[in-house]
């Protein structure tokens, strides 16, 4: 099975992949390259229609969905519509590039958490600096939470002490 993440699908990734796969089976001798294709999966039939797949069989509640399928086939003894990547190859290459781009933000996310945790282990919280009621607090006790359900009453605000003095 072939997946591209969603925020890197539209950059050829998948038909990058698909290409090189059917280049390497051609190349290890195969005759013909059978798949099946979820019915509704549009992107995917345009993808392998685009390389040369033509629908084969449908086949009847072929997922444990229950959604129908297309067994496609693709025969290597006619000429083929892809080729080995090149260097200049515009969508390789811009591919190439956003990977790239995608690695260096994750490199410095991870600098900026890694220095944020840094920052954090070196604060010298003692208890005496946090109040009771922080402490409450800090224990996310809102009115709606799971513990203010569990123990109701238990985390209310006190009640001011009504005075007994004769009136």
């Amino acid at each position: 099975m072939l997946v591209v993440i969603k925020r890197y699908r539209k950059l050829g990734l998948g038909r990058e992949l698909v290409r090189r796969c059917l280049t390497v089976m051609q190349r290890e001798g195969a005759d013909e390259c059978m798949l099946e294709v979820e019915c509704n999966n549009e992107g995917a039939l345009r993808l392998y229609q685009s390389l040369g797949f033509i629908r084969d069989k449908r086949l009847e509640k072929y997922y444990l969905n229950g959604h129908d399928a297309f067994r496609m086939k693709l025969r290597f003894k006619k000429p083929c519509p892809w080729r080995e990547p090149q260097e200049d190859d515009g969508i390789f290459k811009a591919g190439l590039e956003f990977l790239e781009k995608e690695k260096e933000k994750t490199r410095r996310r991870m600098e900026e958490r890694s220095e944020l945790a840094e920052a954090i282990r070196n604060m010298d919280l003692g208890k005496e600096d946090v109040g009771e009621e922080d402490q409450t607090l800090g224990l996310g006790l809102w009115r709606d939470g799971p513990l203010w359900l569990q123990y109701p009453g238990k985390y209310d605000p006190p009640k001011p002490e009504e005075s007994s003095s004769p009136s």
